[in-house]
């Protein structure tokens, strides 16, 4: 009796399969390894041009003469040693071209909106966040579509299938422009653009489009749900701005240019920070030539030190955001030569030349209020991010008193860069309406050299005076109230 050939059965090597799974994500991880290998690789040879003229030219020499290596050697220390420096004061010379011959902004009166410093938006934003599965990313300030100027960080997924993800499902925004702790948080739902999950893959695309550049971190558009990821790159060791990457909720990418992207997002922050930091240390090192570079010490600028968080810092005037860097002499000094502006949108710069005014630099301006006796009697307490302000064309540095666990703004100080008065407030409101008067700090002198008797008479007439004015704001109120009733309209209370 013959047998019926049996079924072919399947089987399963579930080892070798493992194996085949193993392999396939080494191979992953080493295509991303190589990805940022070549991107480094081309990023050195094309952007430090004098290394790689100098590997050519020792690789010439040393092929064509037998003792080649030592002219070799000498043209590589050669164009090690002024390459650079060469490079450096030429940009230097052209940067200084770009600045604006007017004034970007008024220099008798600069009042912005930038209440909360980092170190209590930070705090806040982190007490509003109470969901485990997601966590703080790093906060970034820029103005949005309707002009508010906020911090803004992404909300990242903690958990192993969030990370393993390409995109960012929330947005966090702290309102910087009111002294109360104002927190939103947006869905915005991105396939891409996360920023700092585990497959970073804005970075990946960025370089899938251009191998020489470099991303920054991204802004969030929240109300057309889009984020823009500025990109720089290098030439010749100079960085530039190159333009912005659109990504919106469907997930397709647009590459926007300089002039495209402030045109189409006028109010968001899309000049990086980093590079307008880069671009103030460079030329304020080698503005003065190689000479005064390596010798001489003269006419050298640096950013000046204003505490945990650097220079530049992002101000608002009017609808307009703002690049602040100050700038002070190279060493252990105390005076401001200058200050640095640059539209955060556009780019467009100005340096206003502040050393004939012998003006204190934030640094000493942190120290001063420190050092104030209403500050000083205070325990647990720091100052933070000094801000420049200008009333009746007088420099002032606006000093938040917090305590260390940052979570309030516990005082103003303002501090005259001239004169080095302070005067503490409680609130915005109060330093605002004091830098409304005119020559309010020679007011303030006056009053602190008169005796008691006077200082009292002083007082009373400015409680009169107060009181007055608010008589006559009622007035105006009532007249307007009665205005609008006849119009039907609602009453519509705008903020100052």
């Amino acid at each position: 009796m013959q047998q019926q050939p049996s079924s072919p059965r399947i089987v399963i090597n579930v080892r070798k399969l493992k194996r085949i799974a193993f392999v396939i994500l080494l191979l992953g991880f080493f295509v991303l390894w190589l990805l940022e290998g070549v991107q480094f690789v081309l990023r050195f040879l094309l952007f430090a041009p004098f290394w790689g003229l100098t590997i050519i030219s020792f690789l010439l020499f040393a092929l064509r003469r037998k003792k080649g290596w030592l002219l070799a050697g000498f043209l590589t220390f050669l164009i090690a040693l002024l390459g650079t420096p060469i490079r450096m004061v030429w940009w230097a010379g052209t940067f200084e071209q770009q600045f604006a011959s007017e004034p970007i902004l008024s220099l008798q009166n600069f009042y912005h909106r930038r209440i909360i410093p980092r170190e209590v938006a930070d705090h806040y934003a982190r007490r509003s966040l109470t969901d485990s599965r997601y966590v703080l990313g790093e906060l970034h300030p820029t103005m949005t579509a309707k002009g508010r100027l906020v911090w803004q960080a992404p909300v990242l997924p903690n958990s192993l299938e969030g990370k393993l993800s390409f995109g960012i499902d929330r947005v966090l925004e702290v309102l910087a422009d009111t002294a109360e702790p104002a927190v939103d948080i947006y869905d915005i739902q991105l396939p891409w653009g996360g920023e700092g999950n585990f497959w970073n893959f804005h970075r990946l695309i960025a370089w899938w489009y251009d191998p020489l550049s470099e991303p920054q971190p991204p802004v969030y558009d929240v109300e057309h749900r889009v984020a823009l990821i500025p990109l720089l790159r290098w030439y010749w060791r100079v960085p530039v701005f190159h333009g912005v990457f659109q990504v919106d909720s469907t997930g397709d990418f647009t590459f926007l240019s300089p002039e495209e992207a402030a045109a189409k997002y006028p109010h968001l922050r899309l000049f990086p920070a980093a590079l307008i930091r880069w671009q103030a240390e460079t030329w304020g090192l080698w503005r003065a030539g190689i000479l005064s570079r390596y010798f001489t010490k003269e006419g050298l600028y640096e950013v000046a030190d204003i505490g945990p968080n650097p220079a530049p810092l992002l101000l608002d005037n009017h609808d307009q955001s703002l690049w602040v860097v100050p700038m002070e002499p190279v060493g252990k000094s105390f005076g401001l030569t200058g200050l640095l502006f640059c539209d955060a949108v556009t780019g467009t710069l100005f340096f206003w030349n502040t050393a004939d005014k012998h003006i204190m630099s934030p640094s000493r301006a942190l120290e001063v209020a420190l050092g104030y006796e209403e500050i000083a009697i205070l325990k647990n307490t720091t100052a933070v991010e000094p801000k420049l302000t200008i009333a009746n064309g007088k420099i002032y540095w606006v000093v938040p008193i917090v305590p260390l666990n940052a979570s309030q703004i516990q005082k103003l100080a303002l501090v005259d860069a001239a004169s080095g008065k302070v005067r503490t407030f409680e609130s915005y409101r109060a330093m605002w309406a004091f830098l409304e008067q005119p020559s309010s700090f020679a007011a303030s002198i006056r009053r602190s050299a008169s005796s008691p008797t006077q200082q009292l008479q002083e007082i009373a007439q400015q409680l009169q005076e107060l009181a007055m004015r608010i008589d006559s704001l009622r007035r105006m109120l009532q007249k307007n109230e009665s205005a609008n009733q006849q119009q039907e309209q609602p009453i519509q209370e705008t903020d100052r």
